[in-house]
């Protein structure tokens, strides 16, 4: 099963895994006080995306069954925008769906309607907050992705020109300087980092090489 580790000088490590069935861990959030995890759990080997919070002493499961959606193997990442806590999933129907909740417990809203399409399963699937807009990375028919929301409900598709079509996910997002940067992993030609200063518009900044000329 998945472990959980924590440290309060980055040196000293120590355990602090709950009694749990979770074989593989999403992305982390802290939300009103609690750290939230986003998991693949296996309940008598089936797999349920599930969602687990700590107050750094005790743990609790606050999302046991996928939403009630049978479908929701995994909960592959976990953001925080205007309040709520939002949450992407993987399914077994290769679809995705994005889940919010004002709590973090009991009932959670499902939003992105226009995102509901079928992606690419086992795909990886990020979110990320920037300048008041709420995005995700993710994999759609073997191809990169960028979906954006100022309210969580209307999500909307970035068209970035000259994007590869060979760039299959979005890897990571960052801030810096005021800019947001994206990762695309590009198993092909190289993974490739574009910068926007306002996330609508972006311009290429790195390309990996991964076959590079010897000197």
């Amino acid at each position: 099963y998945s472990q959980v580790w924590r440290t309060s000088d980055g040196k000293n490590w120590s355990q602090v895994t709950p009694a749990w069935t979770v074989t593989a861990l999403g992305g982390g959030e802290v939300f009103d006080g609690a750290l939230y995890l986003g998991a693949y759990s296996l309940h008598d080997t089936v797999p349920v995306g599930e969602v687990w919070r700590t107050d750094g002493v005790t743990w609790e499961r606050v999302v046991p069954d996928g939403f009630g959606d049978p479908t929701v193997i995994w909960i592959n990442d976990l953001v925080v925008f205007n309040n709520q806590l939002y949450a992407v999933t993987e399914n077994s129907d290769k679809n995705m769906q994005i889940w919010r909740s004002s709590t973090g417990e009991g009932v959670w809203e499902q939003v992105g309607a226009a995102m509901l399409d079928a992606v690419d399963i086992r795909s990886q699937k990020v979110l990320f907050v920037y300048n008041n807009q709420i995005y995700l990375g993710r994999s759609n028919a073997g191809k990169a992705e960028l979906w954006h929301s100022a309210d969580g409900l209307d999500w909307s598709l970035v068209n970035i020109p000259g994007l590869g079509a060979l760039n299959s996910d979005i890897s990571s997002f960052a801030e810096f300087n005021g800019s947001l940067y994206v990762g695309f992993r590009n198993e092909v030609e190289g993974g490739e980092v574009w910068v926007s200063p306002d996330g609508l518009t972006f311009s290429q900044v790195l390309k990996y090489d991964l076959f590079p000329l010897a000197p």
